[in-house]
């Protein structure tokens, strides 16, 4: 019968191709997001529902642009109107899906290898990295061939086909995701500061940190070697916080609560894989000042430090050696000026996942090696200081004004370190980590670098409009109680003098904007420091990830964050020169003072234990915690300790 009779496609046809595409962009797509779903990773904390909003949103756009290539492909056999061009145009189309499915089975197998016998790709250095650009290569061919033989089968791909059916199903899925979401409620709206602040008060912005630095090693803060000979020079013409902490104790989580302004326990940002989400992710520093006109750079680290893999959009033009304009502006096509969090963490997922596998694939082919965080950390390998510095400089010789720039030196990052002249360790053998010498060696590479700086803004007679802060992420060995340094350098001067009372990173976002004469957004939790006004009480809070969860050594890795606490370890309360400490784990509270604080409060000045617990406990409440755990009577009974 002729209705029973299954046409075979054309062997010029794109359909096989199209279907095919779609088929294989959401396998790539699913192994990825249960690769992500099952290892600590910004997914892994993310609710279910949340999990399978991401799985049936990212999918899309690529299916769709497939789709639209596949189309321009049948476009063009359409104009040929010859068999033999209808032939090359379908053979090139099926190259789409035979790319995809050929990636996805060499990332597989990657993390096979690496996980079972940590032997991968970025593991292999020279010629032997070639075997797996050489699979890559036999991966496609093998997956192409089969892909043209599915595509000549008679039976295949007519509408009914479990094959197309497939395709067009997960299609209208993603499509019922998007309207569901869209109807969802929970837009995610940039703010809007393009006219907070006139040309004549938008003063360069350089933000410079030292990683790790104690403030009682720097000469500038009274250490007796003289550690920082330039940044003494520095202090007359400073406005400078004798007793300032960070507030996280782990670089990624500070340099975002300082870029956002915001406390981490409200964005939940501590460590990696933490990343901003929903609104956070677009209020930050750096994202107004884009609006106000600034040429914005970031020199730091990939993975701990990084704005764009800690999620901070729109926010930087270039980081870390790679522009983000093309990116930024992608973003803005896809999901305009106002999207839904879960938009969000779908491009976010997609840029993670075409960042693991380009990495790859260049590394195996000898483009550029892949790089390693926890190497570049530790040993100054791969992108040095040197390099920051270089890129630093060439980017303040250009014209362009005003410009942000944030960087972040790690020669004193620790435990071991590589500085460049010997003072105090000379004639020294490194021989076990955190050695004092070689520490205080590296304070002074990073007054070095802050001197070569300086003097460059000087000499090109920038420095009179630029403000320079001075800061750190953390204490040395990630002490989060440790008062940090923290200066700030105005043009002409204008604020000058010393702040006795504690100062926070968080504080560093309202001071620029208030000297800017902008209003600092209510969602800023921090205050700015040239208001005169006294408060020695401020209870400064910073928190530190749990000891215990750090990796094997290849690579530093938060615990998995679950709930109540999310990887959240201990919750420190800084009240004057006391420190306060609440284990959220064991719910164990201790107390003790900080060291060298140059403001000392009266006993009876300073709020008892049992306030200051239940202060903590209130707080992390109101940000979103369950603190049920905490409000136990032996928690209560543990509050007295001190």
């Amino acid at each position: 019968m002729v209705g029973n009779v299954t046409k075979a496609p054309r062997s010029g046809s794109v359909k096989p191709a199209a279907v095919f595409a779609v088929l294989a962009i959401y396998f790539y797509l699913f192994m990825e997001w249960l690769f992500f779903a099952t290892k600590p990773s910004f997914l892994y904390a993310s609710t279910l529902s949340e999990r399978v909003m991401v799985l049936l949103l990212a999918p899309l756009p690529l299916a769709l642009l497939a789709l639209a290539l596949i189309l321009v492909l049948y476009a063009v056999a359409v104009v040929a109107r010859t068999p033999t061009g209808h032939g090359i145009v379908a053979s090139i189309a099926l190259a789409i899906p035979a790319i995809i499915l050929s990636s996805s089975l060499f990332i597989l197998v990657d993390n096979f290898t690496y996980t079972l016998f940590h032997v991968g790709v970025s593991a292999l250095a020279g010629g032997w990295r070639l075997v797996y650009a050489i699979w890559y290569i036999v991966l496609f061919l093998v997956v192409y061939q089969a892909l043209r033989h599915g595509a000549r089968r008679p039976s295949f791909l007519t509408n009914r086909h479990p094959l197309v059916r497939g395709a067009g199903m997960l299609l209208l899925a993603s499509l019922g995701a998007v309207v569901f979401t869209h109807h969802a409620g929970d837009a995610v709206v940039a703010p809007d500061f393009a006219d907070g602040a006139h040309s004549s008060t938008r003063p360069n912005i350089l933000l410079l940190g030292g990683d790790g630095l104690n403030a009682d090693h720097l000469s500038a803060y009274g250490y007796e070697r003289d550690t920082t000979p330039f940044l003494r020079t520095l202090l007359a013409e400073s406005l400078v916080a004798e007793n300032a902490f960070t507030n996280v104790g782990h670089t990624g989580g500070a340099i975002a609560a300082m870029l956002t302004g915001k406390s981490p326990t409200r964005t939940r940002l501590i460590y990696p894989p933490d990343i901003l989400r929903g609104r956070d992710a677009y209020e930050h520093l750096p994202g107004i000042l884009k609006q106000l006109g600034y040429h914005t750079l970031q020199l730091s680290m990939r993975h701990y430090g990084d704005a764009y893999d800690l999620n901070l959009r729109d926010a930087f033009d270039e980081s870390n050696f790679r522009s983000l304009s093309a990116i930024t502006w992608g973003e803005r096509v896809v999901l305009g000026h106002s999207s839904n969090s879960a938009y969000v963490s779908s491009l976010y997922f997609l840029e993670q996942i075409y960042g693991r596998l380009e990495e790859r694939v260049l590394h195996a082919f000898g483009v550029r090696v892949m790089a390693n965080p926890y190497e570049e950390v530790n040993t100054q390998t791969g992108i040095t200081d040197g390099h920051r510095m270089a890129a630093l400089m060439k980017f303040l010789g250009r014209p362009s004004e005003p410009f942000f720039a944030h960087v972040h030196i790690l020669g004193s990052h620790g435990p071991f370190f590589v500085p460049y002249e010997r003072r105090f360790s000379k004639g020294k053998t490194q021989d076990a980590p955190w050695m004092t010498d070689f520490y205080d060696d590296a304070i002074s590479e990073f007054d070095v670098f802050v001197s070569y700086i300086i003097e460059d803004l000087r000499a090109n007679d920038k420095l009179r409009n630029t403000i320079v802060v001075l800061y750190s992420d953390h204490g040395r060995q990630w002490k989060p109680d440790v008062r940090v340094p923290l200066l700030f350098l105005f043009p002409d001067k204008r604020y000058v003098g010393r702040i006795s009372d504690n100062a926070q990173l968080l504080d560093v976002a309202p001071t620029l904007l208030d000297y800017m004469g902008v209003e600092p957004p209510s969602w800023m939790a921090g205050r700015s420091l040239i208001r005169p006004r006294s408060d020695r009480l401020r209870p400064i809070l910073t928190v530190s990830n749990d000891p215990n969860t750090f990796g094997d050594g290849r690579l530093w890795q938060k615990a998995l964050s679950l709930p109540p606490f999310y990887g959240l370890g201990v919750v420190h309360t800084v009240v004057c020169q006391r420190i306060f400490r609440l284990d959220v784990t064991s719910n164990e509270f201790t107390t003790s003072d900080v060291t060298g604080h140059t403001a000392p409060c009266g006993p009876s000045e300073i709020p008892d234990g049992t306030t200051v617990r239940r202060d903590i406990v209130s707080h992390l409440h109101h940000d979103g915690y369950d603190v049920s755990s905490l409000q136990t009577a032996e928690a209560h009974r543990r509050a007295l300790v001190r």
